[in-house]
């Protein structure tokens, strides 16, 4: 399986919806990050493109 395809499949296992979105965590992102060995950007990147927000920010970027 390519990595675009397990990252992917990972952040699929841990959105959630809200307000009629799909959103993903920051904890949950910085965890898949780790557990793939990817970088955040790779993350990020394979959010945006589905559609996929990132949400509750320890830092309070994403809210």
């Amino acid at each position: 399986m390519e990595t675009k395809d397990a990252v992917l499949e990972a952040i699929l296992k841990h959105i959630r919806e809200r307000e009629g979105s799909s959103f993903l965590p920051c904890e949950e992102a910085f965890k898949i990050a780790a557990d793939l060995s990817v970088d955040m950007h790779t993350i990020g990147r394979t959010c945006n493109i589905n559609k996929i927000k990132i949400g509750q920010c320890q830092l309070g970027c994403f809210k």
